[in-house]
């Protein structure tokens, strides 16, 4: 599986890099990380699942060849609907309004198509070239069938033969009560939290911080845009101005009529006069003399000359060349990375609504925290559109894999229970007890995509075991013979899936950290509780009407 993988990185890698030269496509340092991560867990996964299943026909007494090609009938189908349900999970990304999160998508998806692939046929080639050695030092004989049979999964399968009503009653009520947590959740766009405190961009923040408002270290910009210069129409920027100065949170507006942040003490329109003055003289106010003004203050104060002179240089830094475009800076006394920081853009754009008149011809808020809270405003959209897109198309997979409609309902349903459990859990975790100030801005969805995309791999392999073996035992025995034959396979799949997502945790980036954690979580939450105990429980209450409306006596108690 290792060999397989890596061959299958090295060649997805290739293939990225041909085209981001050729085509010119976007490859970010988060994409291949999280694809190494994908193509490592969920390919070795499948790997297992076929390589445990090929075992499992040696020690029923079958030569290589008749093993290779039972275990490839057999599973083909249902390790090929889990690829297909994370490949298309990833595709859907392309739908999303953010970049970062489009570019992740082909990548991904690439990575996961290789991966299966390269566990379709070049897996069973090496199994059956090595047959029984593949196995060793371990021999493959019909007693390992009995030790699993009286193992840790035979008696989960008897307990859940006995209470399945109360096992899933437990089940629901347990994931509903973890998920409480994500009511909890603060998303956070500041990109400094996200940066170990030892950075030195931190330690900058911190030091201005001390001494200055919090917003000092990212003005938020407003660009106005005129019809005619901005000295011809001071007044209206003056307007504006104060309209933003006006809004709580604020600290300073710095505008061409204000250009030290403060009201000049002169009447706007004398200000205007010698504004255009000062311009006439010379286009370049750096080149400009200083004859005639006097620059001496007996009182250590600037004289009224100097401050004239002083505040025209300042304004001129805020206009364009042509005059008509107009720079506003606005400093927020909270961090401009802060909720509340990024709701004062908001307040902002609504409150400059109404000067969309002569002769403004447009008005645009720009800078760190606007970016941050159209990447929040785009972050909402783009998780109400792709969420139910990939649950539509997991569930129409499964249909199609299962011929039926009520196992897909109840096994969508337990892998997004699953997800807000995980969740819940999680962000108690970070916020009140690392301490983290919330959960990064691109990290719910991921944590849905990866956790719902490969959540519902092990419901998949359970419930195709689940309904081969009640074609020959009935609903009850097969479910049983289902999870102990499944039980250590799917066992040592989680818990290689979960380590290499732990992995993301070593990284310094606290983005990443949360990624790895969360989804570690989930899948260690969907490898023991919801394939072992949740799942099987439903499939024993429910008999035969688990395949409705494709009903078969052969599926059937």
């Amino acid at each position: 599986p290792l060999v397989s993988a890596g061959l299958s990185y090295f060649a997805v890698t290739g293939i990225v890099s041909i085209l981001a030269e050729r085509i010119g496509m976007v490859v970010t340092a988060q994409a291949t990380s999280i694809m190494v991560v994908l193509i490592f867990g969920a390919g070795t996964d499948y790997m297992l699942f076929i390589s445990s299943r090929f075992k499992e026909q040696l020690n029923l007494g079958m030569n290589v060849k008749d093993s290779i090609a039972e275990t490839m009938t057999k599973i083909s189908p249902a390790i090929l609907s889990s690829a297909l349900t994370t490949i298309l999970a990833m595709l859907a990304l392309g739908l999303a309004t953010l970049r970062s999160f489009q570019v992740l998508g082909p990548i991904l998806a690439l990575g996961m198509f290789f991966a299966i692939i390269s566990g379709l046929t070049l897996i069973p080639a090496i199994l059956s070239l090595l047959g029984k050695i593949a196995f060793w030092p371990r021999s493959t004989s019909s007693n390992s069938q009995g030790k699993a049979a009286t193992g840790f999964w035979n008696r989960v399968a008897h307990l859940v033969d006995r209470r399945p009503l109360f096992i899933v009653v437990t089940s629901v009520v347990v994931l509903l009560f973890m998920s409480t947590g994500a009511l909890t959740m603060k998303p956070s766009f500041n990109l400094l939290d996200s940066l170990p405190d030892n950075t030195e961009s931190v330690q900058g923040y911190l030091t201005i911080q001390e001494s200055f408002p919090s917003g000092s270290i990212s003005p938020t910009s407003v660009f106005v845009v005129l019809e005619e210069t901005a000295i011809d129409h001071l007044g209206v920027i003056e307007s504006i101005t104060g309209t933003l100065s006006s809004i709580p949170g604020i600290s300073s507006v710095t505008s061409p009529s204000r250009p030290f942040g403060s009201q000049l003490e002169m009447d706007v329109e004398e200000y205007m006069d010698h504004l255009r003055y000062m311009s006439s003289r010379d286009p370049n106010p750096t080149t400009q003399k200083t004859e005639g003004i006097d620059v001496s203050s007996t009182s250590g104060e600037l004289s009224n000359e100097t401050y004239l002179f002083e505040s025209y240089l300042a304004a001129d830094r805020l206009m364009s060349n042509t005059g008509k475009v107009v720079r506003l800076e606005v400093i927020f006394r909270d961090n401009p990375g802060s909720l509340e920081s990024l709701d004062k853009i908001k307040s902002m754009r609504r409150a400059l609504d109404q000067f969309n008149l002569y002769p403004i011809k447009d008005i645009v808020v720009g800078g760190d925290t606007a970016i941050q809270y159209d990447t929040k405003a785009a972050n909402n959209r783009d998780i109400k559109t792709i969420a139910p897109i990939v649950l539509i198309i997991i569930f129409v997979i499964l249909v199609i894999l299962l011929k039926a409609i009520i196992a897909p309902l109840y096994l969508l349903a337990s892998v997004v229970l699953s997800f807000f459990g995980s969740l819940g859990i999680s962000v108690i975790f970070f916020q009140f007890i690392l301490g983290h100030s919330g959960v990064g801005s691109g990290v719910p969805i991921f944590m849905f995509l990866f956790l719902v995309a490969l959540g519902v791999d092990y419901n998949i392999y359970i419930i195709s075991r689940v309904k081969e073996e009640a074609e020959t035992h009935g609903i009850r025995d097969g479910t049983k013979k289902a999870i102990i034959g499944t039980g250590g396979v799917i066992t040592s799949a989680g818990i290689i899936l979960a380590g290499t997502f732990t992995a993301l945790t070593i990284l310094p980036l606290r983005d990443l950290f949360q990624l790895g954690f969360v989804v570690a979580l989930g899948v260690v939450i969907d490898t023991f509780f919801i394939r072992g105990f949740m799942v099987p429980s439903f499939v024993m209450l429910l008999g035969r009407w688990n395949w409705w409306p494709f009903l078969s006596d052969k599926t059937s108690d």
